[in-house]
C-alpha cells in the first residue's frame, strides 16, 4: 500500500517520469483513466484493500502534466 504523498514523489522521480513517458508513447489513444489504471499496475499503488489508488494517481498525473514534466492527452468528453 502507497500513500497519497507517496504516489506524487514516485511519479515525480526521475526515472518514474521517464517510465511514463514510454508507458504515454506506447498507450496511444487511451483515456487518462485507463493510463491512471496502467501506472497504478505499473508502480503496484493499491490500496489496503488489495484496489487502485486511481484518484491520487490520475492527481498525480495532472500535476506532472501540469509541469511539463509529462503530456497527458486531452481529457475526453463525459471523463471516460
Amino acid at each position: 500500500m502507497v500513500d497519497q504523498h507517496c504516489i506524487a514523489r514516485t511519479l515525480g522521480s526521475q526515472q518514474a517520469v521517464a517510465a511514463l513517458q514510454v508507458l504515454l508513447a506506447e498507450s496511444g489513444a487511451v483515456s487518462r483513466s485507463e493510463i491512471a489504471r496502467r501506472v497504478c499496475e505499473q508502480f503496484h499503488f493499491i490500496d489496503s484493500l488489495g484496489r487502485w489508488q486511481l484518484a491520487s494517481c490520475q492527481k498525480a498525473l495532472r500535476s506532472l502534466d501540469a509541469a511539463d514534466r509529462i503530456r497527458l492527452p486531452a481529457p475526453q468528453p463525459g471523463g471516460r
